[in-house]
């Protein structure tokens, strides 16, 4: 699992667990992330709150596209476009929907499609290695 989800009391704790790539995101783990929010959703009323973060140094790189480097040229090439309107887009508006209140922990770099990830949270609590990559120099607290 690309995902992990652990509990302390009523917060649901769900951290995309890539570190070798800085969590940079897959559809495998896009996937798992929907299994993940299912399984929280699932424990409601319990549930109260998520929160979002990532494992080791990163937040989420963004899209990971080294899998799509090394084909020839008469391979389809690689639609970055697709796969975000057709996967990562979906996740946002599912977060954005929650009926919980979800807060991103972002303790690290959260750089191309993990800029938007990282900013969605209803709080957004981030460290100092965050500024500068992704998020900007500015940035201690956000609230939608």
């Amino acid at each position: 699992m690309t995902c992990s989800v652990e509990w302390i009391d009523d917060l649901a704790i769900l951290t995309l667990d890539r570190p070798h790539a800085l969590n940079s995101l897959t559809l495998e783990l896009i996937a798992d992330f929907h299994v993940a929010l299912d399984r929280i959703l699932a424990e409601r009323p319990r549930v109260r709150c998520l929160m979002i973060t990532g494992a080791g140094r990163a937040f989420c790189a963004g899209g990971d596209i080294s899998a799509h480097r090394d084909k020839p040229p008469e391979v389809e090439p690689y639609d970055l476009a697709e796969v975000l309107h057709r996967h990562f887009n979906p996740v946002l508006l599912r977060l954005l929907r929650l009926p919980i209140p979800f807060v991103n922990a972002v303790n690290g770099a959260a750089a191309g499609a993990g800029c938007p990830l990282a900013l969605a949270g209803d709080i957004v609590v981030a460290c100092i290695r965050a500024a500068g990559r992704g998020l900007g120099n500015d940035l201690a607290l956000c609230r939608r």
